[in-house]
């Protein structure tokens, strides 16, 4: 291993176990008779647990560090048997908050000013301390955080942090993962730029499914999500970040307590997308499956979504549907689920349902008509199941009024071209809803 490398760290915790059965009950003038490798090693005994900590011990505390400051620092080798349990228990134990580790803190950045004084490489303390004031606790999340995200990724985050000298598994260490967790608390408009949400995503996927706190998952979403809240993003931001957020918390449509530490906003917002994804997808449906009237209702539909009142939408797909789906999107997309029609239908139909409002509205495609319940009342059919029965969704509807007077229970799709059933299905949202596009 080259000089100015720093070496990986071993298990903190059983090293840690021996070091501390050398060490505790001793007072300053006892530890001479303690063996050297375990003195060096004082450190890993440090916070092993909440019963076992040799910081409790101020006699082996004081007398380390009074040792520790008399160390001469220019004998590469022996230099880094004494700084690496130093350095790892920074890494492994990182508590910005504690007093005691403030105190070893202090203690290493004191010997990375020396060694920068003295034109030292060993272990890159001076090095990292210079570029990243990486032992200053409450600075280095954030200034890593915001290096690793502006920095080009030709090996990625971890060719990034073997870069700087540190050892492939930093990344998942207690200072690792509080770098990660500063990163998602950097600016919002951080992650509006593509470079850095590609880094973000890799980074997150770098570290084990288990190394990460939902907490942290929560706010990998929020950082993701929240640039967009006051701002539209090009349709393929809104596909990669939606498909990562899926992939990483589950689909908000089903997985909602996955989803309960991310911000409402930010929820709304990747269901707003998903909605607007259905609608897209669903209106390709009807035009490779020759509705003849699918531009109408793409045009109607999409314009009381663009205004923000269809706030959620799902698919449920007829045989023909689900082929050209299955074709045409093939592997394409995390969000492209959606519900299949069961029971007595033509082969070709499908249906969107809709909510706006506290209505849900169930479009048939294909000579079926627009039908629509109050959500919560025994006709509405539920969102987001995976299959449905056709009569289910030929539910007695909510009557719809011209302005010919004509009730219609169920409303046929007539006189496209004239915008006969479009402004018989407005005049009725804004009765119901006081909504119009």
């Amino acid at each position: 291993m080259a000089d100015g490398a720093i070496p990986p760290p071993p298990d903190l915790s059983s090293v840690g176990e021996k070091v501390y059965r050398a060490c505790v009950g001793r007072d300053q003038a006892q530890m001479s008779s303690v063996r050297a490798s375990m003195c060096r090693r004082i450190p890993y005994a440090m916070w092993l647990d909440s019963n076992r900590d040799i910081n409790t011990e101020a006699g082996v505390v004081g007398w380390y560090y009074n040792d520790l400051r008399g160390l001469q620092i220019k004998g590469a080798s022996r230099t880094k048997r004494s700084l690496a349990p130093l350095f790892h228990t920074y890494v492994g134990r990182f508590n910005p908050v504690d007093p005691d580790f403030v105190k070893l803190a202090d203690n290493l950045r004191g010997l990375a000013q020396r060694c920068t004084q003295e034109g030292i490489a060993t272990m890159r303390l001076a090095d990292l301390h210079t570029r990243f004031g990486f032992f200053e606790p409450r600075l280095v999340g954030q200034t890593v955080a915001a290096v690793v995200l502006s920095s080009p990724q030709r090996g990625g985050v971890d060719g990034w942090f073997e870069s700087v000298g540190l050892w492939p598994g930093f990344k998942t260490s207690a200072l690792g993962l509080h770098v990660f967790a500063a990163a998602l608390q950097l600016p919002a408009t951080t992650f509006r730029s593509g470079e850095a949400i590609a880094v973000l995503m890799e980074w997150t996927r770098s570290i084990s499914k288990d190394a990460i706190p939902a907490t942290l998952k929560a706010q990998v979403a929020n950082a993701l999500l929240k640039p967009w809240l006051s701002q539209e993003p090009p349709d393929q931001i809104k596909r990669i970040v939606g498909d990562f957020c899926i992939q990483t918390l589950g689909d908000p449509r089903f997985d909602g307590f996955t989803w309960s530490g991310v911000d409402a906003d930010a929820k709304a917002l990747l269901l707003r997308w998903l909605t607007g994804r259905t609608l897209e997808i669903f209106f390709d449906v009807l035009r490779a499956t020759a509705d003849n009237i699918w531009e109408h209702r793409q045009r109607f539909w999409t314009s009381y979504y663009r205004s923000g009142f269809v706030t959620e939408a799902w698919a449920v797909l007829g045989p023909d549907a689900k082929r050209h789906i299955q074709h045409a999107y093939r592997g394409s997309t995390t969000d492209l689920t959606f519900g299949l029609l069961s029971g007595q239908y033509d082969e070709g139909q499908s249906v969107l349902l809709m909510r706006l409002g506290d209505l849900i509205f169930c479009e048939w495609s294909h000579n079926g008509r627009l039908r629509v319940a109050a959500i919560g009342s025994p006709e509405a059919p539920s969102m987001y199941r995976k299959y449905y029965d056709a009569e289910d969704l030929r539910f007695e509807s909510m009557v719809f009024v011209g302005h010919n007077r004509v009730a219609h229970q169920g409303l046929p799709h007539l006189h496209s071209e004239n915008r006969w059933w479009q402004t018989t299905a407005a005049l009725f949202i804004q009765k119901k809803l006081g909504i119009r596009p």
